[in-house]
């Protein structure tokens, strides 16, 4: 639900954009306090081993964020011993590289020596960084309208701006004076543009309407599933009718997976009808505070949500990636044709 937040994905669109250019040689990080860390992680012993994986760590935030973003809310749902075991078994999983080379030394063997090729292997990751910056953008794109979007495309142009102000100007070689000047003006620069181009005025919340029991056809799904409200649903359960609801996102790439590879395939939409299963659709993609209060009452943080209602019975939740045999099963639930 984070996407839903303008505010969410501009930030971590800029903070990979700085990234980018960064790699590509526009400037150099030079964060405050790194030489305070360089000295803490040069000690021998114990210390300075602590301080060289905590800032390891820091730096590999950027690459593990996205891996471990998905993981988290599953954590923190669990009860607190359960809670340490799994992020002391992420931070064994980080220390791996360093366990295997302390004990096999001989692996040090096969790491490629320093040369030419780190210089152009870390340009190549900046155009990578830059891509992620353009899925970023897409993202964005559809929660808000087009003349924000416009706004924030000016943005990241004063964005790259001040940045390679500072890169050019804000170096060893030029006077303190000249550092202070340029540091001065890139935060300027980035504070302004932020203050005129990235207010966002949310459009009223998005409420699936819950008046209505009408069926009205999902758009951008197949013929048969239509759109869920509670009136509606509360009408088919009232019927006897088994209801099976998906809740999705244009920017959820698992909800996309499911529903390309199970959910509105032909065998799976076939299964469905041979059982009287009425489809029902949310869109989740804009904010809509009656999916997100229908999302939290089943206990869940999110989507996708996949859930199969039979008149009488408690609903069977699906997980967040399905399989066609996981719907072949709950289906075995529903009794008679």
């Amino acid at each position: 639900m984070q996407n839903q937040n303008p505010g969410f994905v501009i930030a971590l669109m800029a903070v990979v954009f700085i990234f980018a250019l960064s790699l590509l040689g526009i400037f150099e990080i030079h964060a405050p306090g790194m030489n305070t860390a360089t000295k803490a992680t040069s000690k021998g012993g114990y210390s300075g081993s602590f301080f060289g994986g905590i800032f390891a760590f820091l730096m590999a935030i950027s690459c593990t964020g996205p891996f471990l973003g998905a993981a988290l809310p599953f954590a923190l749902k669990l009860a607190p011993p359960l809670m340490l075991l799994f992020f002391l078994t992420i931070g064994l999983g980080f220390a791996f590289p360093f366990l295997l080379i302390g004990m096999v030394p001989k692996a040090l063997k096969i790491i490629p020596k320093p040369g030419d090729w780190m210089v152009l292997f870390k340009e190549l990751m900046g155009f990578v960084l830059l891509y992620i910056v353009r899925t970023q953008l897409k993202t964005l794109m559809l929660p808000t309208d087009a003349d924000y979007f416009l706004k924030v495309i000016w943005f990241m142009l004063c964005l790259g701006f001040a940045v390679w102000l500072y890169g050019r100007f804000v170096r060893m070689e030029n006077s303190k004076a000249t550092q202070w000047i340029f540091t001065f003006v890139s935060l300027a620069i980035i504070i302004a543009s932020a203050l005129v181009y990235l207010p966002y005025k949310a459009n009223p919340a998005n409420a699936t309407e819950q008046l209505s029991g009408d069926m009205q056809p999902a758009p951008h799904a197949p013929e048969g599933w239509y759109v869920f409200s509670e009136a509606l649903f509360d009408k088919l359960m009232a019927e006897g009718k088994p209801v099976f609801l998906d809740i999705g996102a244009a920017w959820c790439k698992n909800c996309i997976t499911n529903e390309k590879t199970v959910l509105f395939t032909k065998g799976t939409m076939q299964e469905f009808a041979d059982k009287g299963v009425v489809l029902l659709r949310g869109d989740f993609t804009k904010r809509d505070d009656s999916l997100l209060a229908w999302i939290k009452k089943h206990d869940r943080a999110g989507v996708p949500f996949n859930a199969l209602y039979i008149p009488g019975e408690e609903p069977y939740l699906f997980g967040e990636l399905i399989s066609k045999s996981d719907v072949s099963n709950a289906l075995t639930r529903i009794k008679g044709e």
